[in-house]
């Protein structure tokens, strides 16, 4: 969290670090492009990161009873009708950055278009106007 990123705090992270016997043999920054183009994030949470921007809907195991109760649609007329997206590739078809999917995906919560699957895993329909969902 760049916020966090003190002097204070990395002194008492790296501390932390040597007390528990871990050797500290280079120090660096990293700015926002470079996580994203390096995907460093989604390797650090793979678990939530593979449901967002890695696997394909197809490949996800999607608790069809959950998305037919928020959605009234099947999760395989769903995935037949190809407008299923991973966050990564609905940015691309929507014509938006990860701000803009943020900000389509807060709204789509407050209208109660959003269902969580399980621990970090949740669909929802984005909605952008002018763009067919």
């Amino acid at each position: 969290k760049p916020h966090a990123v003190m002097e204070k705090v990395k002194a008492l992270a790296k501390a932390g670090l040597e007390a528990k016997g871990i050797r500290i043999v280079a120090e660096g920054s990293l700015k926002g492009r470079d996580h994203r183009r390096e995907k460093i994030i989604d390797q650090l949470y793979y678990a939530i990161a593979s449901k967002a921007t890695i696997l394909k809907p197809d490949q996800l195991n999607v608790p069809a009873d959950k998305f037919v109760k928020q959605f009234g649609l099947a999760w395989s007329d769903a995935l037949a009708s190809g407008k299923v997206f991973n966050a990564m590739d609905g940015c691309k078809q929507l014509g938006i950055d990860a701000d803009g999917m943020d900000a389509a995906w807060g709204e789509a919560k407050k209208a109660n278009k959003l269902v969580k699957f399980g621990g970090g895993f949740y669909c929802s329909l984005v909605e952008i106007e002018g763009k067919v969902p």
